[in-house]
């Protein structure tokens, strides 16, 4: 078992550059401030990139925090930002609703491994 470090709210503090070089860490997360008003504010869109090449130089992945439509996400694609969170994805659930959510999508994705395995001897008709 281990851990990682991540860089939560980035670009909304004054010393987040110094925090990435001391640390390095292995997540970088854009501040919801960046993703709320990105697809008016071509300011907040262009900095997304910038902010990636920040985390490709550490080698961090990007999360986009506050992605809450399907706009945002796949502007943020678009960008190139692999991973984000907020409500486009999830709404806050009690533990025993993620539990059993996570457990389904475990069960659905070996069923697809499984589906993948099935090699077809005769031709289909």
């Amino acid at each position: 078992m281990g851990y990682e470090v991540s860089v939560d709210d980035f670009g909304t503090g004054y010393s987040n550059l110094r925090i990435v070089k001391n640390i390095q860490p292995d997540i970088i997360k854009i501040d919801k401030s960046f993703v709320f008003d990105m697809e008016e504010s071509s300011v907040r869109s262009s900095m997304i990139p910038q902010i990636i090449d920040i985390a490709a130089t550490v080698g961090a992945r990007v999360i986009a925090e506050g992605v809450e439509n399907v706009e945002q996400r796949d502007l943020l694609l678009k960008l190139g930002v692999q991973y984000g969170q907020g409500y486009y994805f999830g709404r806050p659930m009690p533990l025993e609703s993620f539990a059993q959510m996570y457990e389904e999508q475990i069960r659905v994705q070996a069923d697809r491994r499984a589906e993948q395995k099935v090699v077809r001897i005769f031709p289909t008709t």
